[in-house]
């Protein structure tokens, strides 16, 4: 089918470009469906220095390109399975896309009852970003390293660590770490980093995931520390920063 005949899904970790768009001329507003809350890693502010970059700075050069407004709705909630759902409802003719996360990966392996598929309901148009995740606590906090987490989660059970929701991959990396070194802890999930990150500096969680468009700006401003990285190479923004399987754990 193509594409055009099918909702667009923008996409953080997976997107292919079709000669069809080139030739797409629409005749009326383009709407953007982001499916997590305004702040997120998604969605994130210019201030954090992060990927508002993705889609509110993408938007003008879309409705240059396009010729038509191009309208951002933000409906996050239920691991973006709520925006996508919105996004699957529209009519199939190309003037609705979603812009999301893993949600398209995560979602149909976890959740049931979605009322939609998403190999169905959308078609991939562009890879915007790759977004990685940065294990980090406070900058404060009385460990400096992997191993110094593992051993102060051991010695304190029950130690909750912030997450952007259930299911996401802040939830799922952390279940991944945790699982393998067998750690007694507890999930605090947060509608979007917007909440998670300040929970975690005003000391209501230990540690987190999340993603380096919203951290590096509190690592080098020395409020957070990132203890490791949760991709296979060390990454440019941060190459004194192991990764988490160079730190002695695996996900």
């Amino acid at each position: 089918m193509p594409m055009l005949n099918r909702r667009a899904a923008l996409s953080l970790p997976a997107i292919i470009a079709t000669p069809a768009m080139a030739q797409w001329a629409p005749t009326r507003p383009v709407r953007v469906v982001v499916a997590w809350p305004a702040g997120g890693s998604a969605d994130a502010s210019i201030r954090l220095g992060s990927a508002d970059a993705s889609i509110r700075l993408i938007a003008p050069h879309m409705q240059n390109v396009l010729g038509q407004p191009v309208v951002i709705e933000n409906r996050g909630g239920a691991s973006g399975s709520i925006g996508a759902g919105v996004a699957a409802q529209a009519a199939p003719d190309g003037y609705t896309f979603l812009f999301d996360a893993a949600g398209q990966v995560s979602n149909p392996l976890l959740m049931r009852g979605l009322g939609f598929d998403y190999a169905r309901a959308f078609a991939p148009t562009l890879l915007v970003a790759l977004l990685p995740n940065v294990l980090t606590v406070r900058a404060d906090a009385p460990v400096r390293d992997v191993a110094g987490l593992i051993a102060h989660l051991r010695a304190n059970p029950g130690t909750p660590y912030a997450s952007t929701g259930i299911g996401l991959m802040s939830h799922l990396a952390a279940v991944m770490f945790t699982g393998r070194e067998r750690l007694n802890v507890t999930h605090v999930p947060y509608r979007a980093s917007a909440q998670s990150i300040p929970a975690l500096l005003a000391g209501e969680t230990f540690f987190t995931f999340n993603t380096t468009p919203l951290v590096m700006p509190l690592i080098r401003d020395g409020r957070l520390r990132a203890l490791a990285v949760a991709t296979p190479q060390r990454i440019p923004a941060l190459p004194d920063t192991p990764t988490t399987d160079h730190a002695g754990t695996r996900l």
